[in-house]
């Protein structure tokens, strides 16, 4: 597999009441496996179970709303690929559990220490030679031949360059030389979600990871994403993960 694999967090525990209704979406992969049934995403207008006899593969940019009706421990983690792209209407992939694979992950599972460590210096190249397992059974899959859209792409790297910006609909399709209906319905058509929702999810992924993962005041994290104050940045986090951002840093 080419190109250089970062991860950047990986846990194995309870699903709490945060995994209900919150949609997800973040520039990186996501893995998951999950020890018992119980767990849900919802993708488009389809319900997945998370079953423990499969893992999945969910690309970046991929957005979805986690349900569950039982407590099941999941293993997850969370990494980037340098030079490696895939259009987000691939979608999640579930990929049937090998014992190759359930003992990669028991290994791994071993190996976690917990925030802020996630993991021994064993269980990340561990993690690395699981990324690479997985994504070369990713690569067989017909559904990748789906090209990627390169002036939809350029709006996203236009997203990501502005975070600190109120970006509109309107900046986005004048960037990309597209009328404002035609890109509105484009880019809902390749990520699954209107632009300005898209650029709201990418900034509360965003939030919530430097929350999580630094000491970074409130007000400060405000301002870097472009909120004009922090009430207004506080008020926008909750709606959108039930909880203050001021919880997640306790």
């Amino acid at each position: 597999m080419a190109g250089q694999i970062n991860i950047l967090e990986s846990l194995y525990q309870p699903l709490n009441e945060n995994w209900n209704n919150i949609l997800y979406m973040g520039n990186y992969w996501r893995f998951y496996w999950n020890n018992s049934p119980g767990a849900y995403i919802e993708y488009k207008n389809s319900t997945i179970e998370l079953l423990p006899d499969y893992y999945y593969l969910i690309p970046p940019l991929v957005s979805f709303k986690g349900k569950k009706s039982a407590n099941p421990w999941q293993f997850y983690y969370h990494f980037t690929l340098q030079d490696y792209k895939i259009s987000p209407s691939v979608g999640p992939q579930p990929f049937p559990m090998t014992g190759d694979v359930k003992k990669r992950i028991c290994k791994i599972i071993q190996e976690l220490d917990g925030p802020p460590l996630f993991y021994s210096s064993k269980g990340f190249f561990q993690i690395v030679e699981l990324t690479g397992k997985v994504l070369s059974n990713l690569e067989e899959i017909e559904q990748l031949s789906v090209e990627l859209d390169d002036d939809l792409e350029k709006a996203i790297i236009y997203i990501h360059l502005n975070l600190n910006r109120n970006i509109q609909s309107d900046e986005l399709a004048s960037h990309v030389l597209m009328g404002r209906s035609t890109f509105f319905k484009e880019f809902k058509k390749y990520t699954g979600m209107s632009p300005n929702l898209f650029i709201r999810t990418i900034k509360m992924e965003v939030a919530r990871h430097k929350i999580t993962y630094s000491n970074i005041s409130i007000k400060e994290l405000s301002e870097v994403l472009g909120y004009t104050d922090r009430f207004h940045f506080s008020k926008t986090f909750k709606k959108h993960f039930g909880i203050n951002p001021g919880q997640v840093q306790k």
